[in-house]
């Protein structure tokens, strides 16, 4: 059986939550992609790394994802760029849940100085085991996310 591939990335202010993410992810039994950052000491531009995210998905090299930085806002705006993504900042696991049942998000994004390890590991738990409902009345709204020149 093959392991599915979980793409993370983070800035230095996400840094220590990817890291543990990482990890649990590991002993959950997936490999993860790791783009970025490597410390927690450089400053670094959250959008670099929510770009490598993002091309890492588009590419097929992960079909799921988690961004990480002090907010999770700055990561979740700039992941959701990329017509591919659909990011949302998860901050609880009920949160997690409707990201993947209502809107079949394919990116979580964290804050990390304003979440603990377990209480993300919990959300990650969530989020990849949840899956899209594909309830009827959700699917007009995700096109209409979906064809930006959509005319709804």
């Amino acid at each position: 059986m093959v392991k599915e591939t979980i793409v993370v990335g983070c800035d230095h202010a996400g840094y220590d939550a990817k890291r543990d993410v990482m990890r649990y992810l590991v002993e959950q039994g997936f490999d993860v992609l790791d783009v970025g950052c490597d410390n927690a000491t450089d400053t670094v531009n959250y959008p670099v790394f929510a770009k490598k995210l993002a091309y890492a998905i588009k590419d097929g090299r992960a079909k799921r994802g988690f961004l990480f930085c002090g907010s999770g806002i700055g990561v979740c705006i700039a992941a959701n760029r990329y017509p591919w993504i659909r990011a949302c900042q998860v901050y609880n696991a009920t949160i997690a849940l409707y990201t993947r049942d209502h809107n079949d998000a394919n990116v979580g994004c964290f804050g990390g100085q304003h979440m603990g390890s377990l209480q993300i590991q919990d959300c990650v738990r969530v989020f990849l085991q949840t899956p899209f409902s594909g309830n009827p009345r959700h699917l007009p709204r995700l096109e209409m996310i979906s064809d930006p020149n959509s005319d709804f």
